[in-house]
């Protein structure tokens, strides 16, 4: 392709030839052509930035959506953390309580055992008086019995004095005796 140098004006023409003009046709077709063919990179890549933020605006939705929706959950969250918050310090108020009223129960535990203790030691004590007891109520109850059946005999026989007061004495020491256990 030929370039114009403007030739003919300096030979005084105002006229340009049929080849000059076809050659500047030329030269303008061809340049039109990259123009446009520049054009159309520019269109395709236009057209795909205006897709590109087509798609990018939807996904801006979307996450002010997600956002709006997360800063929802975020504020319900809050007053959820604000209300456990208050159960906990109830609760640590609570297990304080408890653990007052745990030791205080494990005072009155052992006091208890202690007292158990003691109450079983004199149990054990006064079970074995109450069987030394029947041992020496059985043994007064043979000799009572012993003596009513020497009465009986003696009663059947005719009892002098002196026997009578022999046993007289027998019957006032068996008394005696009987007085001082029953204390």
């Amino acid at each position: 392709m030929k370039k114009y140098t403007g030739k003919n004006k300096e030979r005084g023409k105002d006229k340009y030839t049929v080849t000059e003009v076809g050659t500047l046709i030329e030269h303008f077709e061809c340049q039109f052509k990259v123009f446009g063919e520049g054009q159309n990179a520019i269109r395709e890549k236009l057209d795909a930035t205006y897709e590109q933020v087509g798609k990018n605006t939807e996904e801006i939705v979307l996450l002010k959506v997600a956002v709006q929706k997360n800063t929802e959950e975020i504020g319900s969250l809050k007053t959820d953390v604000t209300s456990l918050k208050t159960d906990v310090t109830s609760i640590k108020t609570d297990v304080t309580s408890l653990k007052t009223d745990v030791t205080l129960l494990k005072t009155d535990v052992t006091s208890i055992k202690t007292d158990v203790t003691s109450i079983k030691t004199i149990i054990q004590k006064h079970t074995e008086e109450i069987i030394s007891l029947k041992v020496i109520v059985q043994n007064v109850t043979t000799k009572i019995d012993k003596l009513v059946e020497s009465i009986e005999k003696l009663i059947r026989t005719k009892v002098d004095r002196e026997e009578f007061q022999v046993l007289e004495k027998r019957i006032s020491t068996l008394e005696a005796k009987m007085a001082s256990l029953a204390r």
